[in-house]
């Protein structure tokens, strides 16, 4: 009887830190803020310099070994598909990803705007550069800026 209550206790505690742990996360919109987004900015459109890998989250990611190993056949469950050299996104948003275990991430948030992926949302978190702002420091948040070897900027 006694280990029951203590299980119950401990099933208890475990539930309540998880809803804590969860509502520890929270996401800000910064994309007025001129200082965090970095270099993205709203309506700001790019183009792919190469294939990109969509991710089942929305993250866009451009490792090489990994797109080949797509391309290869083999498919991950976290793998949606590619996003071709050529396809334009368009930036709807920049949000600050805040999560007391993670820390702080800076988010710019697109919408494909031709080709496969069309009217899809993605993360561009993964396919960005770190900036070389002094308010890396001070914000404690790596600010992003578009990386070149990935996108081209059409219009800013």
């Amino acid at each position: 009887m006694v280990c029951q209550k203590v299980l119950c206790v401990n099933i208890m505690i475990c539930l309540i830190s998880s809803i804590i742990c969860i509502s520890c996360a929270k996401t800000i919109d910064v994309t007025d803020n001129d200082v965090v987004r970095g270099q993205y900015r709203k309506g700001m459109v790019l183009i792919a310099k190469k294939d990109i890998l969509i991710m089942h989250s929305a993250m866009l990611w451009d490792h090489q070994s990994e797109i080949d190993i797509f391309k290869s056949g083999y498919r991950r469950d976290d793998y949606k598909g590619i996003l071709k050299r050529g396809t334009k996104v368009k930036i709807v948003k920049v949000e600050l990803y805040s999560h007391v275990e993670i820390g702080n991430e800076i988010y710019p948030i697109a919408l494909v705007i031709d080709g496969e992926w069309k009217d899809e949302e993605v993360n561009l978190h993964f396919t960005s550069k770190s900036s070389d702002r002094p308010e890396n420091d001070s914000y404690y948040i790596d600010i992003l800026d578009v990386d070149p070897e990935v996108f081209e900027i059409v219009n800013e």
